[in-house]
C-alpha cells in the first residue's frame, strides 16, 4: 500500500516530462468537460422526475463512463508521477491513494476531500461494471447523477491547482536531454 507522503521521482522532471503530464491533464479535463456536456440530457432528466428501470441502467452507464474517464487521466498523470501502477485487485483504490502523494515541489494531484467523494464513485463503478447492474436502483444512480457535477467542480479545482504548481515547475526546469 502506499503511503501519502512526499516521493522523489525516480527521474528528474525535465520541461519535456511536465509538459506531457500538463498536455495529458488538461486533455482529460476538456474530455471529461465534453462528456459533461454530451451527457446534459441524461443530467437534465434526473432533476424532472423519477428514472425507471431502463433510464437508471442508462443513467448508470453514463456515470461509469465518466468515471473511467476521469480514472483514466488520474492513471497516466499518476504514472508519469510515479511509476507504473501494477494492475492488481486493488489498483482501483490505489490509484486513489497515488493521488494523494506530494512529488517534489508539485502538491497532490487530489485533496483528500475529492478522494473521499471519488470513492463513491469507484464503488459504484465496481457494482455497475461487475455485471450487478439489475440490482442497482435507478433512485440510487440518479442521486449519485445528481451528486457527479458538484464534486467534478471540486476534483477539476484540484487539478487545475496542480496544473498551476506544474506550469511553474516547467519555467523553473531544465530542457530535456
Amino acid at each position: 500500500m502506499i503511503s501519502s507522503e512526499s516521493h522523489d521521482h525516480p527521474a528528474t522532471f525535465d520541461s519535456r516530462v511536465i509538459r506531457s503530464l500538463i498536455h495529458d491533464l488538461e486533455f482529460g479535463i476538456q474530455e471529461l468537460d465534453h462528456e459533461l456536456d454530451e451527457f446534459s440530457p441524461v443530467f437534465d432528466l434526473a432533476d424532472l422526475r423519477s428514472f425507471d428501470l431502463v433510464e437508471g441502467l442508462a443513467a448508470g452507464a453514463a456515470l461509469q463512463g465518466l468515471y473511467t474517464g476521469l480514472e483514466k487521466t488520474l492513471l497516466v498523470a499518476s504514472e508519469r508521477l510515479i511509476g507504473k501502477l501494477e494492475k492488481g485487485d486493488k489498483w482501483h483504490e490505489e490509484l486513489l491513494l497515488r493521488c494523494k502523494i506530494t512529488v517534489g515541489s508539485l502538491p497532490p494531484l487530489l485533496s483528500d476531500s475529492s478522494i473521499e467523494k471519488l470513492r463513491v464513485y469507484k464503488n459504484f463503478r465496481h457494482v455497475f461494471r461487475a455485471s450487478y447492474a439489475s440490482r442497482v436502483a435507478p433512485e440510487r444512480v440518479q442521486d449519485l447523477l445528481r451528486g457527479f457535477k458538484p464534486v467534478w467542480v471540486a476534483v477539476k479545482r484540484d487539478l487545475v491547482g496542480f496544473l498551476e504548481a506544474s506550469r511553474e515547475l516547467e519555467k523553473k526546469s531544465p530542457i530535456g536531454s
